[in-house]
């Protein structure tokens, strides 16, 4: 079995206690549920995904170097539908205002089947 070093995680991970006050961790060890324990991801290098709120995409180079490729491809995935949903946002925008605006509502907007039909081809 793989050895487990509880002096060096028994501070970073010892919240939920249970039977004789001990981490969860050390519980499953000692039923021999765990053989390794270790935290997944540096904090440091989470930081480095970071990125502003209205910033919507994604580093995925950054991605694919930590994650891999089967990860990374996911956030290239969600890259691409976000770019390609920009445009039908603020057309739908655009309509939204203009309809507060005119008064009017989907039943009586003349442009409204227009735009549903370019959102039917989009």
């Amino acid at each position: 079995k793989a050895e487990v070093y509880t002096s060096k995680f028994a501070h970073l991970y010892g919240a939920p206690h249970h039977k004789h006050n001990a981490p969860l961790f050390l519980t499953l060890r000692q039923l021999d549920l765990l053989e390794l324990f270790s935290p997944l991801h540096s904090s440091a290098k989470n930081k480095a995904f970071r990125r502003p709120l209205w910033n919507p995409f994604h580093p995925v180079q950054q991605i694919r170097d930590y994650y891999g490729e089967e990860v990374a491809f996911y956030f290239a995935w969600m890259n691409h539908f976000t770019q390609w949903l920009i445009l039908p946002a603020i057309v739908g925008l655009v309509f939204y205002f203009a309809m507060l605006h005119y008064g009017l509502s989907v039943d009586n907007n003349a442009y409204m089947p227009v735009f549903s039909f370019g959102m039917v081809l989009w």
